[in-house]
């Protein structure tokens, strides 16, 4: 399955990521445990949790990685090649991916990916059971 609109209709939520790859333009992210809603057109009136796949940010024009410590500031990040590996939330608004959650289970991390466009390619999941 490849899902490449309603972004809204998928969950990140505890995923995890295994690998990150820049290349060519792109952001290649192993995502571990997302969810794709039965409301996204692709999902067959199910819901699905994605045991692994590949989340492609499309056209990356720009990213920042950000590092909160306390509540006052972001500082910059220690390691933004690998900006976080745990997401807690994910959003997408006027072509910026926001992704915030866990670096080795030590919050609390922020991902800014401005992009054109995504494709989630799901390599293994599993229809969720009620």
């Amino acid at each position: 399955m490849r899902i490449t609109s309603d972004f809204d209709k998928l969950s990140f939520h505890d995923a995890g990521i295994a690998k990150i790859v820049r290349e060519d333009g792109c952001i290649l992210i192993s995502i571990e445990g997302a969810f794709i809603s039965s409301d996204h057109p692709q999902a067959g009136e199910k819901d699905w949790v994605v045991e692994s796949g590949t989340l492609k940010l499309l056209g990356v024009i720009s990213e920042e990685a950000k590092y909160w410590d306390d509540t006052k500031a972001a500082r910059e990040h220690p390691q933004p090649e690998m900006p976080l590996d745990e997401i807690m939330h994910a959003s997408l608004e006027n072509d910026v991916f926001h992704f915030d959650g866990f670096r080795g289970s030590v919050p609390w991390f922020e991902w800014f990916v401005t992009a054109q466009g995504f494709a989630l390619e799901v390599i293994a999941a599993n229809e969720k059971n009620s």
